[in-house]
Parts: C-alpha cells; structure tokens; sequence
C-alpha cells in the first residue's frame, strides 16, 4: 500500500509523524483524509488533524527560535556599514572619473584615426582619377600622332595623310581599343567631355582610313584571289575590325564594295540581254 495507508490495528498513525507526509512531493489532501476515514471516525481525525497543527506550530516557533539570535546579530553586524560605503564611494567615483577620460580620449583618437583614414581614402581616390585622366591624355596624344592629326582644335587632317600601312593601322587599332576602355573608365569626368572633339575626331578619322584600306583589300582580292600579299592584306583588315568590334562597318563597306558592284553588273546584263 502507498504512504497513504493505514494501520491493520485501525490506528491513523500518529500526528506528529504527519508533517513528513505534508512536506511530500506527492501529497494529496483528499487522499490523505479518505485514508484515514476508513480507520477512524471523523471527530477522532479531527482531534488528530489539530494535534498535527499543533506540532508544526511547535516546530515552526522552535525554527525561529534557533534562529533568532541570528537574526538580530544581523543589525548589529550593520553598525558602521554607511561609514565603510562612504568610504569607498569616493575612491569608486574617482576610478569612474577615470574611466570616462580614458573613454572619451579613446573615442576622440578613434574619431581623428577615422578621419584621417577617410581623408586617405579620397587621396587614395584622387590619385586614381589623376592617374586615369594622365593615361587617357597620353592614349590621347599617341592616337593623334599615328593617325597624324593635329591637337589644335578645328584642325582636320586631309585625306593625303591617310595611312596604307597594314600593321600600322592594326597598332592604331590595338591603342583605340584601349583607349575606350579609359575613357570608358572616365565618363562624366570634366577633362574628358573637354576632349571629345578629340575624341570623334580620331573616331571618324581611324574609320575612314579602316574603310578605305578594306576597300582596296576587297578589291585586290577580287581582281586576283591567287595572290597571296592581298589576301594576307584582306585578312589583317578584318582582324583589325575585330579588335575595335566594328564587325557590321566591315559588313557594310563589303556591301557597298562586292554586293551592290556585283549586283549592278548583273542588273546590266539582264537589261542588255533583254
């Protein structure tokens, strides 16, 4: 049977070993009266049930009185407690003061080390566009030299500086080719929308002289597809029209130079032969 359980002799048990049944995790009032009803009358477990009150009264009083002295000794080890706190007080303030120094000083090294870092950065910053802008002039000028125009503004450079050197123009092609990726680089920067008369200038220029060399090479080829230096001459052409990505400007000037004389010559034979 469970702690709950009675005596054979019909006894509830005796009040004062109760209180460790009361203190237990799974006591239940309403079991623990319906046990002992069934060994005693009610008015007995009512006399039992105050005699149990009884003893943890006792118990109780005689808890605080081990205890007392204790208590009270508390409020007399306190005396001078207020002296000792304000004793330290100023000490701890000091070491407060202290900190909130070291604190502000490390905050204000840390605001001027950002500062600087910041200021290092738009250095840093500067010293790129600076540099960018020196690299797009020295394209700049180099462009203008190996497709002979002048820097001077209003200048045009006539059609007898046109250049027939293969490789040459395929050089100019390669320095285009890299001076678009600066200026590229540089869009909206005051120094380059100041050149971009420069700028057409070699554009329009470089796709003249491509146009025109492509033209002969067409036509060398078509007049003599067995030789060798005009075949080599039409292939270098077309490269070089790759490298700068003008593919359709080179379907275009095969158009007007192959397609549309072809295509005349046959109109004409068909009208004259009709």
């Amino acid at each position: 049977m469970s702690s709950l359980s009675v005596r054979a002799n019909g006894d509830s048990g005796a009040p004062a070993l109760w209180a460790d049944e009361f203190a237990g995790d799974a006591f239940s009032a309403s079991e623990f009266v319906a046990a002992r009803l069934r060994a005693v009358p009610l008015p007995r477990l009512r006399g039992d049930l105050g005699a149990a009150l009884a003893d943890l009264k006792a118990r109780l009083v005689e808890l605080i009185n081990r205890d007392y002295a204790d208590f009270i000794n508390i409020s007399t080890s306190l005396v001078g407690l207020d002296r000792i706190i304000e004793d330290i007080a100023d000490p701890l303030g000091a070491v407060q003061r202290d900190v909130e120094s070291v604190r502000e000083k490390v905050q204000s090294v840390l605001s001027e080390l950002e500062g600087k870092l910041d200021a290092r950065a738009e250095l840093r910053n500067k010293k790129a566009v600076l540099q960018l802008l020196l690299s797009i002039q020295e394209s700049l000028q180099k462009l203008e030299e190996l497709l002979r125009i002048s820097s001077e503004f209003g200048h045009h450079a006539e059609d007898s500086n046109i250049i027939d050197d293969g490789k040459l123009i395929e050089r100019v092609a390669i320095e285009y080719n890299q001076f678009q990726f600066l200026v590229s680089k540089g869009k909206g920067l005051p120094f380059v929308e100041s050149v971009q008369w420069r700028i057409l200038r070699i554009k329009e220029k470089l796709t003249k002289i491509l146009a025109n060399e492509l033209q002969l090479a067409f036509t060398a080829v078509m007049a003599s597809p067995e030789n060798v230096q005009a075949v080599g001459s039409l292939i270098q052409n077309l490269r070089t029209y790759v490298l700068i990505d003008k593919v359709e400007d080179a379907g275009a000037v095969f158009r007007s130079t192959v397609v549309e004389p072809f295509l005349t010559q046959v109109s004409e034979l068909l009208i004259g032969s009709s």
